[in-house]
């Protein structure tokens, strides 16, 4: 079980970040480099880029939840909640900011990343999953709590595992 959830969502965040990843390298061409006169969630205003790269978050986000039968709720930079699936009560949370630096990409400066946490709770303490894609450098990250350690594109980061520590 544990297998098909971490590949369902290894599989999702990679695409995603190809979306995304495209999103970022054809912004101008879109249209997407200019404010899109809303603000988000944390108050500054969103580019049109923000909003197209939410929108392909939250769609492979709902679809995986969907896939793998879990009611989700996600909180994203721009929208904040977003109740997916009919979720009244979610058993699987999804911060995802996918776009971290649109005013770097704005701008041309190179320092771009999707940033995906999947959780159990509505807390920190509750996360199973994270995810980093740079966006202009095509390498990725991630790791699964209770793992082999963290990842970089796929073979495992040299020297990542870490000894819990009680506190």
């Amino acid at each position: 079980m544990r297998e098909c959830v971490a590949d369902t969502w290894l599989a999702t965040c990679r695409q995603i970040a190809s979306e995304t990843r495209a999103l970022v390298a054809t912004m101008r061409q879109r249209g997407l480099d200019v404010p899109s006169g809303e603000r988000g969630e944390g108050g500054d205003e969103s580019l049109k880029l923000d909003l197209a790269a939410e929108s392909v978050a939250l769609r492979h986000i709902d679809q995986a939840a969907q896939v793998l039968g879990v009611r989700a709720v996600a909180d994203s930079e721009e929208s904040g909640r977003v109740v997916l699936n009919d979720a009244a009560t979610a058993t699987t949370f999804v911060s995802v900011d996918p776009i971290d630096g649109s005013r770097n990409a704005q701008s041309g400066i190179p320092f771009v990343a999707l940033s995906v946490a999947l959780s159990t709770s509505d807390r920190m303490s509750g996360v199973e999953f994270g995810y980093v894609a740079d966006l202009f450098h095509s390498d990725t990250y991630w790791t699964w709590r209770d793992d082999d350690g963290q990842f970089h594109a796929s073979p495992q980061i040299a020297g990542a595992r870490r000894q819990r520590q009680a506190l």
